[in-house]
């Protein structure tokens, strides 16, 4: 069941992905789109809310997978409210807002995603920050390795790992 779950929500992130693009390459904002096009954004983020919302009323699911389904399902109803109103919602947004945190990660998947977290690690120990603000700048990365090592130890050993928590190891930090 699970992997037939996690299989739907792969075509659906594929599915948004391919109308993201297809959408934002263009540089459509709300007032450029089609009534179209706005119908079937609105209609892959209703699909991610109530997905979302599935996985978070799941009683098997972790407490903190199910809050972050349910942080997801906010940001995809606050899209679908700005796209009926005319608000532009951009590309970034658009996307983090129709992810669903997938609700278990194969031992592939896991291997892979350790990997990428141990190849980010290794990217940050590489960064050498500028010479005016460098104990600040050199804090921010000595904290983003902190929690990258915390996320793949977690991983390794077997324990949840929120997805808020992944997305956060798997972004670098922006410092300027």
């Amino acid at each position: 069941m699970k992997f037939r779950e996690d299989i739907i929500v792969h075509r659906n992130v594929i599915s948004a992905g391919l109308l993201t693009i297809s959408l934002f390459a263009l540089g459509c904002t709300p007032g450029d789109l089609s009534a179209k096009q706005k119908t079937e954004m609105i209609a892959r983020l209703q699909s991610a809310r109530q997905q979302d919302e599935q996985n978070a009323a799941d009683l098997a699911t972790d407490p903190a997978d199910a809050v972050d389904s349910l942080h997801q399902a906010y940001k995809a109803d606050r899209a679908i409210r700005k796209l009926e109103h005319g608000t532009k919602v951009d590309q970034d947004e658009f996307a983090d807002a129709t992810e669903i945190p997938p609700a278990s990660f194969s031992p592939q998947q896991k291997a892979s995603l350790i990997r990428q977290l141990e190849k980010i690690k290794a990217d940050d120990a590489l960064v050498v920050p500028p010479i005016a603000g460098e104990s600040f700048r050199q804090r921010i990365y000595d904290q983003h390795a902190e929690l990258v090592a915390g996320v793949i130890n977690d991983l390794e050993i077997g324990d949840d790992v929120p997805w808020s928590r992944i997305q956060q190891a798997l972004t670098s930090p922006q410092v300027r």
